[in-house]
């Protein structure tokens, strides 16, 4: 077990320790006092079952200590703060580096203890980062979570994009609603190199729709591409997405869409939910309605098995928003995306 890491502040003694399963009964009631709890923003989840899901998050992951710690601030023997890091094995095999993200960041307050814990367990987590040789961490967090949105800055992590999220309640839909004005069909194998070729391309778009990797200077552009080549890939495979579909024009494919179900959040939260998290569609064929049958479609395969769709998009694709609008989705919270590099100044 590793040593306490302590300071004193303010007239208290700020204690960050690692996390086991144990503390997670002292930590509920610091956990569901929190704010910013998950899935909120669904009138049908109540603040008990949120903390329920945000606390199983944190057990799932003490249980898996080789790709995850959490560690806790203390102060006066009182938790002030959260924080846990899990390692990206994907995405660092990809870029070739060891990469890592902050999930969650739980911290409470606005006063000096508050600030100041918090700066203490966050320097405690990169220097645990920096041991165990991570060269890349990010982290999301709410867009009204102004005191980590400080100690990010703080520390010298970069803003690289703004996410919005958008919920259709797919109750409220019949199947003609929900019917593509193009024809859209299931993934064929055919359909695997031409959209592999679109994925690798699609998000590096400056003007509308660029992703958080091409905006981040330190990641080389091929291995951007590269990661949506494989994101599309394992999706098709089923190890991203549980359905693949794609639209076409004339007999030729130009564009696709992945939908993606959570089953365990149906048994803590209690509702089902659904998602879109890999879109594109050939320059040559947008602003005609390709877009719109794909979102249709997915709706459509999502209805029969989910309660809402969550859509989530960089802030700067304002085609896709107004699209989700028309097509019945309410904006319902906002996300920063922070990147910080460990091994460069």
């Amino acid at each position: 077990m590793e040593s306490k890491f302590s300071r004193r502040i303010s007239g208290f003694e700020i204690l960050i320790n690692p996390v086991q399963e144990k503390d997670l009964y002292e930590l509920e009631p610091f956990i569901r006092n929190w704010e910013l709890l998950p899935y909120e923003h669904y009138k049908e989840v109540t603040r008990d079952r949120a903390a329920v899901y945000l606390l199983s998050q944190l057990r799932e992951a003490i249980l898996d200590p080789s790709n995850a710690l959490l560690y806790q601030a203390q102060a006066d023997r009182q938790a002030t703060g959260l924080i846990c890091v899990r390692m990206l094995n994907w995405d660092s095999r990809i870029f070739g580096l060891k990469m890592a993200k902050i999930d969650p960041m739980v911290l409470k307050g606005t006063g000096s203890l508050s600030r100041e814990s918090g700066a203490l367990l966050l320097e405690r987590i990169l220097r645990h980062c920096e041991a165990e040789g991570i060269s890349h961490l990010s982290t999301r967090v709410d867009t009204k979570d102004i005191l980590s949105i400080h100690l990010l800055e703080d520390q010298g992590f970069r803003l690289v994009d703004t996410l919005v999220t958008y919920l259709h309640n797919l109750r409220d839909f019949t199947r003609d609603d929900l019917e593509p004005d193009h024809l859209v069909r299931p993934f064929q194998p055919s359909d695997f190199a031409p959209m592999k070729d679109l994925a690798r391309k699609a998000f590096s778009n400056k003007g509308d729709m660029l992703s958080r990797f091409y905006a981040d200077p330190h990641l080389p552009d091929e291995k951007c591409d590269e990661f949506y080549g494989v994101w599309l890939e394992n999706s098709v495979q089923r190890n991203e997405a549980d359905k693949v579909f794609v639209a076409e024009l004339d007999q030729t494919p130009v564009g696709f869409i992945t939908c993606k179900i959570n089953p365990g959040i149906h048994h803590l939260l209690g509702v089902k939910i659904g998602y879109t998290p890999l879109t594109a569609v050939l320059p040559e064929v947008r602003k005609q309605g390709v877009y719109t049958s794909l979102k249709k479609a997915a709706m459509g395969w999502l209805k029969d098995r989910v309660d809402f769709l969550e859509s989530r998009t960089p802030i700067s694709n304002i085609t896709s928003q107004r699209i989700w609008v028309k097509l019945g989705g309410k904006l319902v919270s906002s996300h920063y995306t922070f990147h910080k590099w460990l091994d460069k100044s």
